[in-house]
């Protein structure tokens, strides 16, 4: 699976891949994008940016309470005036189950274990993917386990981690969301390049991560544009760039197609970047859909539609390709056996 054409920013002309600039069909795959370096298996362990922003911030939260520092302002301490009074009316007027119980709150799993054990495998299957010499751990250690040096064996354990810390991670933005948090934001004052990276919130894990997220998409994309605008004058680095890179050559006829089709691709990342960050901000709003839409947060389905269109955009067009003229062609053998209309049968013999 690959794409077997690129939009050319020179001609805005989508054009289909045919010689390389060998002036040959591609060896990893005729008419294709495929460079032949990894195996397409290992594309599945894109997730989308979305989750990797919310593993970052359980990762990061969770190190903020380890710490033993409430995590920075997110959510308010449990001896807060308002948080005291909430739990005085769990204690006063219980409201209980249909078995008679008063239901428990669910434990934060931000403060149990789950959050280190998934960082380290994921530092782990990271290392094996790549090469690290800590694969030499399994190789001399345990016998017969040579065969999962391939990366792709490694994809399940590393898209289930992260998986996982996006879900505490969205926990986490819906366990701070609290009137408390937001009587504050509009109370304090800090620096101004502070409300800037915070986008104008009080600095905390979900905000400066936000944040860096926000103002990096945003300087990758101006960077994008302005290398498209003055293009003559990084030419020579992007030709020599084309040329280093393993395999390039070999899927690409020049320079300029392999800087359109990447073009894309590091736009598209630059803006699903910004449009992560703005989840993340979107999180600390007391903004919520209408009373007929059931009045859930509005961040919650901005999310979803962000991970929809990161998926899509990923995978959509990438896929394998035959000639559809194979479908309309008839070998000789089918109309010999259509135009004998007696009983026979097949013998084979292997």
């Amino acid at each position: 699976p690959s794409h077997h054409s690129y939009l050319d920013v020179f001609t805005w002309r989508t054009v289909h891949l045919a010689l390389n600039a060998y002036g040959q069909l591609n060896p990893n795959g005729p008419h294709s994008t495929n460079w032949g370096v990894k195996n397409y298996v290992e594309g599945g362990s894109y997730l989308g940016l979305l989750p990797l922003l919310l593993a970052a911030v359980a990762a990061i939260g969770r190190l903020v309470l380890r710490r033993g520092v409430r995590a920075t302002n997110d959510a308010p301490s449990p001896t807060s005036p308002s948080n005291k009074a909430r739990l005085s009316s769990l204690v006063s007027h219980p409201t209980e189950g249909k078995n008679g119980r008063t239901p428990s709150i669910p434990p934060d799993p931000l403060r149990g274990p789950y959050v280190w054990l998934y960082i380290i495998l994921i530092a782990f299957s990271l290392a094996f993917i790549f090469g690290t010499p800590l694969y030499a751990i399994l190789f001399y250690a345990f016998p017969g386990i040579n065969q999962l040096h391939s990366p792709f064996r490694w994809v399940f354990p590393y898209t289930f981690s992260v998986a996982v810390l996006a879900g505490i991670g969205a926990d986490y933005l819906a366990r701070t969301r609290t009137p408390e948090l937001w009587a504050e934001d509009r109370g304090r004052r800090l620096p101004l390049w502070l409300r800037w990276l915070c986008l104008q919130s009080k600095p905390s894990v979900i905000t400066v991560t936000a944040g860096l997220a926000f103002w990096g998409g945003l300087a990758a994309l101006a960077a994008l544009l302005l290398s498209r605008a003055f293009y003559s004058r990084i030419a020579p680095v992007v030709e020599k760039a084309f040329w280093s890179l393993a395999k390039a050559p070999e899927a690409f006829p020049d320079a300029q197609a392999f800087y359109s089709y990447e073009l894309r691709n590091l736009l598209l990342f630059s803006l699903l970047l910004v449009a992560g960050a703005i989840v993340l901000r979107v999180s600390r709003c007391p903004i919520y859909l209408p009373q007929r839409l059931g009045r859930r947060p509005v961040w919650e389905p901005l999310a979803l539609a962000v991970l929809a269109l990161d998926l899509f955009a990923f995978g959509y067009g990438f896929n394998p390709r035959a000639d559809p003229g194979l479908f309309r062609f008839k070998p000789p053998v089918v109309d010999f056996l259509q135009q004998d209309q007696e009983l026979y049968r097949f013998t084979t013999f292997v």
